[in-house]
């Protein structure tokens, strides 16, 4: 996940998404120094959050890549002529 989140932050250029993508490092980072002295993440107001960003940051490009193919999609079609929209001359 470390690796994953890291690789997101440098390639993402909207600011929105690198706030994100940046506060999880953050949380991730103190989670994992917090658990050397107890188990937090047994607690659910913890955890889900959690897991739940982590979900959002983890498909970010999977997100990205499908909005760039229905841009490409909708670039490629062509408008209706007249005689597909049932309009004679």
């Amino acid at each position: 996940m470390w690796r994953h989140a890291r690789a997101v932050l440098a390639t993402r250029g909207d600011p929105d998404e690198r706030g994100l993508v940046l506060g999880f490092v953050a949380g991730f980072a103190g989670l994992l120094a917090h658990a050397f002295g107890s188990n937090t993440f047994i607690i659910v107001r913890i955890m889900e959050p959690f897991w739940l960003i982590t979900g959002i940051v983890m498909m970010i490009p999977v997100l990205e890549a499908k909005e760039r193919i229905a841009a490409a999609a909708a670039a490629r079609a062509t408008p209706p002529t007249r005689a597909r929209l049932g309009v004679r001359p």
